[in-house]
């Protein structure tokens, strides 16, 4: 499949026996491109982001060829180009698809099969979250009916791999990947994702998933309808409420055959399934495939050992392997089926006991609790410390978003269903029909970010909950365009925490400004608490947290140092000295103040000073388009030397070891983390400091409104006896489960904005 860039899509496919399903394909994917997230001029190998799946679905495909695979649809294998791009390989081809009105019935995507991570036991992970449900559940089945390992439940958080695609252009997609996304390949999108961090018995159970799927499906005709049953170790009654959950795959299958088809097709002897699972009746039992192993079924097997069908009605241990095709009307369905007498009263039942089971998980995740007093709102960080995310509701029903939390700007904007861009169709879309509390505003607004990166849109009303706390009535952005770098990151929006007279929305009032006036709040302050990547891979499951109206003692030891805010609109304060190691940087007078951004990635300077501070550091070269490179040995903790500012008479350090942002040395040189504003296209010779998450994860920073201060104190890196459990004024606080929001790969916020735009330029 040939596209408008050089490297071109794969399609491989089995021609069905039935000329009546020529149009119905079922759909195999993988993606074939791989890339070095940061520096395209160093090595992608991609050995499992994304050549696992495409070595497992190849190797399936290579099997059936084999067995003489003839379904009665047609069975078709994806390798999709241009994935890391932006999904442009998956969306061409299904967008053609669209075109000529394919009736795409199944489309499961293979992305990340290879690796097995340390937080958990190997299992597969089924995502949950933008894909189609009822194809999920189907896959879960095939998982449990094929897979020798457990199923997982995870989130992405977006659209984040070429399914989406086809649920863009309305096909029915799934995914499955290599286990819960927090515990995925810390190696992707590096030069370190090689063979050597692939697991090929891992594989093997996503091969045993893909061809189930691909025959299952391939040889389903329409005539039958699936019954979940009782799996080991499940009780009657977690039975039913499966039972009555899978029952909701009635919608998927009208999609391949009509309600009335079902009850025509009835035999006579057909066997009822009753609320337990078990049937009544008798019935005689077609000769019905399954997969086997063909040889070895050990975990050594090699994975090239592939599976194998059968058509014969081997029991359990026996192999018995097909010569070659069946001839037409020979062939039984692969499916494993029982057929449903009574479907009318039986489908009341399952509806009713699939919506109890709905209600019993809402109130489980959504306990009746106190109004919080002091929210606390848990952080994700991500390898590279140059992101921390957290999660908010918007709406009634709430719809759930990933935000950064940014004190360099006020407004709160999430990206709308208008928004019909590529960024923003890989994101959480707010749809304002869904919402029961939803206030019509329609105002436009705008704002411009120091990157160069724009938002646009119309305003609304709505109810909002952030770290636990209700506010009524929040006026925020319902962005239409969106051309952010956060977009490129995987988050859905901002929730500024500056002043209101930052505001780009006009006469609104800011999030915790609502806090306030609506005592949500016991104290009119934010204290930060950021955890570094370092401390997370040594365990900790959160990467840092927001406190809304008070602080954790336990974070941080000594005295708050605090100074007052020399603008109106900004959380600027006054810089006395910065020293790099024990040489002090001279200080012109109008750059001796700072805005202090959790919006911001690293550390600007004018950029004289930024220019100053990497003289000091011996072999430094500046590059016109990537800026300030470093000897890598500066992030050997024994390099020595702190960059130093003083506030308040106080010193808060940054041990230079923090400034290497890529420890993959390019000939020797990895880049540094203090830059310029030069380096932010139009903004050169800006005077201030910008001081981002650089330097506050390195202290305990305390925001506050009411005095128009901030705070530092010194931090603890690994807080005794947990995170975020001693806040002051706890009462009724609570933390707030996250959903997983990225691979842990994400770029900067703001200032990578100019390697992210080489980054693009070179991959497009």
């Amino acid at each position: 499949f040939q596209h408008k860039w050089d490297q071109f899509s794969i399609i491989a496919r089995f021609e069905g026996k039935d000329d009546s399903l020529t149009n119905e394909p079922v759909i195999v994917g993988a993606h074939q491109d791989s890339i070095n997230m940061w520096l395209p001029m160093l090595r992608a190998p991609g050995a499992d982001d994304d050549g696992s799946g495409t070595v497992t679905i190849l190797e399936v495909f290579r099997s059936l060829v084999g067995t003489g695979f003839r379904p009665n649809r047609p069975v078709e294998f994806h390798w999709y180009s241009a994935e890391e791009a932006g999904l442009l390989g998956s969306q061409d081809v299904a967008k053609e698809y669209q075109r000529k009105n394919v009736d795409v019935i199944a489309m499961i995507q293979n992305d990340m099969t290879g690796y097995v991570g340390t937080k958990f036991a190997e299992s597969y992970g089924i995502v949950v979250d933008f894909v189609d449900p009822e194809l999920t559940e189907l896959v879960r089945v095939y998982a449990r009916e094929y897979g020798d390992i457990p199923v997982r439940e995870t989130k992405c958080g977006y659209a984040c791999s070429d399914h989406a695609s086809w649920a863009k252009a309305g096909y029915r997609s799934a995914f499955a990947i290599e286990g819960d996304f927090s515990d995925s390949s810390p190696y992707i999108h590096t030069t370190n994702d090689d063979v050597s961090h692939i697991n090929f018995d891992h594989m093997k159970q996503f091969a045993k998933l893909a061809l189930g799927f691909a025959v299952e499906l391939g040889h389903y005709k329409g005539e039958q309808k699936i019954s979940v049953k009782q799996y080991p170790g499940e009780s009657p009654r977690a039975s039913q409420e499966l039972r009555a959950h899978h029952e909701s795959r009635v919608a998927f299958m009208s999609k391949l055959h009509q309600y009335n088809d079902i009850k025509q097709n009835l035999p006579p002897s057909s066997t009822t399934a009753d609320s337990n699972g078990s049937g009544t009746g008798a019935t005689t039992p077609s000769p019905e495939p399954h997969l086997v192993m063909s040889g070895d079924n050990t975990p050594d097997a090699n994975l090239k050992r592939a599976l194998s069908l059968s058509t014969s009605t081997s029991k359990p241990g026996e192999s018995k392997h097909a010569e070659g095709a069946p001839d037409k009307g020979d062939d039984p369905t692969i499916m494993k089926v029982s057929f449903l007498d009574k479907i009318e009263q039986e489908l009341e039942e399952l509806q009713r006991l699939h919506q109890q089971h709905q209600q019993n998980h809402h109130n489980q995740q959504h306990p009746k609790e106190k109004r919080a007093l002091v929210g606390v709102a848990p952080l994700r960080g991500n390898s590279l410390d140059t992101q921390w995310v957290a999660a908010m509701e918007i709406g009634s029903p709430p719809q759930e978003f990933s935000v950064v939390f940014d004190t360099g700007s006020s407004d709160l904007w999430v990206p709308s269903t208008s928004c019909q861009t590529l960024t923003c169709m890989t994101l959480r879309r707010f749809n304002p029909s869904r919402s029961s509390s939803y206030q019509q505003d329609g105002r436009s607004w705008s704002i411009n970010y120091a990157d160069d990166s724009k938002v646009s849109g119309v305003l609304a009303k709505d109810n909002v909950k952030v770290a636990g706390i209700s506010i009524n009535d929040q006026t925020f952005g319902m962005a239409s365009v969106n051309s952010g770098s956060t977009a490129a990151t995987g988050v859905d929006g901002i929730m500024g925490l500056g002043f209101n007279s930052n505001s780009e929305m006009g006469n609104v009032n800011t999030p915790i400004t609502n806090m306030i006036l609506q005592n949500q709040i016991d104290q009119p302050i934010v204290s930060v608490w950021l955890n570094k990547a370092v401390d997370q891979d040594a365990g900790l499951s959160n990467g840092g947290q927001f406190i809304f109206g008070g602080v954790d003692p336990s974070l941080y030891t000594g005295p708050i140092t605090y100074l007052p805010v020399s603008s109106t609109k900004e959380w600027q304060i006054k810089i006395d000295q910065i020293f790099i190691g024990r040489k002090e940087l001279s200080l012109s007078s109008s750059a001796s103040s700072a805005i202090v951004d959790t919006g911001s990635s690293y550390i600007l300077f004018p950029d004289y000073l930024a220019t100053a501070f990497h003289r000091a550091i011996p072999n430094s070269q500046y590059d016109s388009k990537l800026g300030w490179w470093v000897p890598c040995s500066v992030a050997n903790s024994r390099y020595g030397g702190d960059l130093t500012f003083v506030l308040g008479g106080q010193k808060f350090s940054v041990p230079l070891s923090d400034i290497v942002i890529l420890k993959s040395a390019f000939n020797g040189y990895c880049l540094s983390a203090i830059d310029s504003w030069q380096e932010l296209a139009g903004h050169g010779g800006q005077s201030g400091i910008l001081l981002g998450d650089l330097f506050i994860k390195n202290q305990y920073v305390v925001y506050d409104y009411e005095k128009k201060q901030i705070g530092f104190a010194t931090k603890v890196d690994i807080a005794p006896g947990g995170i975020g459990l001693n806040a002051k004024n706890t009462a009724g606080s609570r933390l707030e489960s996250l959903r997983e929001t990225s691979r842990n790969h994400r770029v900067t916020v703001m200032a990578l904005g100019a390697v992210l735009t080489c980054l693009l330029t070179s991959v497009l």
